[in-house]
């Protein structure tokens, strides 16, 4: 749906502005608030589909979980005196469907934190953007390298910003017709296995990702608005994401000069730091403050901007020799173990799923030998969703 790791995950580095290429263990004299700064991200998206604003706050150095800002009141405000409310749909993601903005006029986010503190953004105009002409791919060496291409006839947009989100098919090898139980045995438990139905709705799985890198390009210094076949990803040769079946969703939006540059000092700060020749750590200053005190730092820059985007699919028939391997292996086990079997202990210490029977004792029904495999072999959950996307073909 979307990504907001791109400022909150590394936001933290930015902000110390550290020396690279150092040798000694480096401890940060930096101080944030015990709060941590308020980090907001998002583009109010003018017309169908959803404006998603997420609220986070920076880490300790050593942190790295993202901490959301919760229970907000957050608003769009127009300065014609127009307001459209945002809910608050996951923790520290805020949205509204649908938000037809009025391009003649200007905007800015609001923003009430429970505590009590007001923020808001500078007034920003709607910009139009472009159709995505192309969303490509070329297979290499290295594997699948995507790209996309745009242009504005009327020379009106020079600044792009694109964000993607992927999906793919994705197969476990095994079904697991047995379970893990125990039972009594004197005054001892003992593991046994017993049969189950097959779960079948664990195969098939449909994982899913979104963009993490900062994806901008400027036509300002060509005679024609024109961005050809600027890259985007790179899926390595032998991936999972290609063994059946993959989507790409590429979202283009226009942006302000202002909003270009300070995506752009991200992407230098975040991307191109790491020796003494990379472009070195800039302030970043974006275009929201706080209310109640003016010198507290906030992070993140409202846009708004229609939304371009264009789908695509890759089938596995259209990449011969990808070089997918499962490496799901299975195992023998029996009560004791020994030889090439594992006991039961030790397969349920190795957190095995069993699989199928070896071998059985018919006067009893006792399972006494079977196969089994890693859990993330059996169950396609553990990766994805096993509900097939609506717009899966």
């Amino acid at each position: 749906m979307r990504d907001f790791r791109t400022i909150s995950g590394r936001i933290l580095v930015l902000l110390l502005l550290l020396p690279f290429g150092c040798r000694e263990k480096f401890v940060p004299s930096f101080q944030s608030p015990p709060t941590g700064y308020l980090v907001v991200e998002g583009i109010l998206n003018d017309g169908d589909g959803p404006t998603n604003i997420l609220l986070s706050r920076t880490n300790p150095f050593n942190a790295d979980t993202l901490r959301f800002e919760t229970g907000a009141v957050v608003r769009v405000e127009g300065d014609d005196n127009s307001v459209f409310g945002l809910t608050e749909t996951q923790k520290g993601v805020y949205s509204v469907n649908d938000l037809h903005l009025n391009q003649s006029q200007q905007y800015r986010l609001y923003i009430k934190t429970l505590d009590g503190k007001e923020y808001m953004s500078e007034y920003v105009p709607v910009k139009s953007t472009p159709a995505i002409d192309t969303v490509s791919w070329r297979y290499g060496d290295d594997g699948v390298n995507f790209s996309v291409s745009t242009h504005d006839p009327n020379k009106n947009t020079r600044y792009y910003y694109w964000r993607y989100e992927e999906a793919w098919e994705f197969h476990v090898p095994y079904v697991s017709t047995l379970k893990w139980d125990t039972q009594t045995y004197g005054n001892a438990q003992h593991l046994v296995v017993l049969p189950i139905q097959p779960d079948y709705s664990k195969i098939v799985c449909w994982p899913s990702a979104a963009s993490t890198s900062v994806m901008i390009a400027s036509s300002n210094k060509l005679s024609a608005d024109i961005i050809q076949d600027y890259p985007i990803a790179v899926i390595p040769k032998g991936s999972e994401k290609l063994a059946y079946m993959y989507s790409m969703i590429v979202r283009q939006y226009a942006l302000t000069l202002e909003a270009y540059e300070f995506l752009q000092k991200i992407k230098k700060n975040t991307e191109k730091t790491g020796s003494i020749f990379d472009p070195q750590p800039s302030e970043l200053k974006g275009n929201i403050h706080s209310v109640n005190d003016p010198s507290e730092i906030v992070l993140g820059f409202v846009s708004a901007s229609t939304e371009q985007s264009k789908r695509i699919f890759i089938k596995a028939n259209e990449i011969p020799n990808w070089g997918y391997q499962y490496n799901c292996g299975v195992d023998s086990v029996d009560q004791l173990g020994g030889g090439s079997y594992l006991s039961f202990q030790m397969a349920k210490g190795f957190n095995l799923v069993p699989i199928d029977i070896l071998i059985k004792n018919h006067e009893t029904g006792e399972i006494t030998a079977f196969t089994a495999s890693d859990v993330r072999c059996v169950d396609c959950t553990l990766k994805g969703t096993n509900v097939k996307p609506p717009y899966w073909p």
